[in-house]
């Protein structure tokens, strides 16, 4: 929390194996009920490089979902998106 606001740090990792760096453009939460809550990322601003990884902070009320399973997707200006990945929220 950072004056007020909950975030969901999201690790993204680009693999020593690509071919390219990444540009991160926009992160998808879907929530339990289905809903898709969409981050625009600024353009051009960040960038995983071949076998780095990065912390991005998504601006996310999780207090409400607490018990709860969420799913994130990263999706790159290079037309790279990762699985759905499912994060359970701590119930306490």
């Amino acid at each position: 929390e950072i004056n007020g606001v909950k975030y969901l740090n999201i690790t993204v990792e680009n693999m020593n194996y690509s071919v390219w760096n990444l540009t991160l453009a926009k992160i998808i939460i879907v929530l339990p009920n289905q809903t898709k809550l969409e981050q625009i990322l600024p353009a051009n601003q960040i960038t995983v490089n071949i076998g780095n990884t990065t912390i991005v902070l998504c601006a996310f009320n999780w207090s409400e979902y607490k018990g709860q399973t969420i799913t994130v997707t990263v999706v790159s200006d290079e037309g790279i998106e990762t699985p759905p990945y499912e994060y359970l929220i701590p119930a306490s």
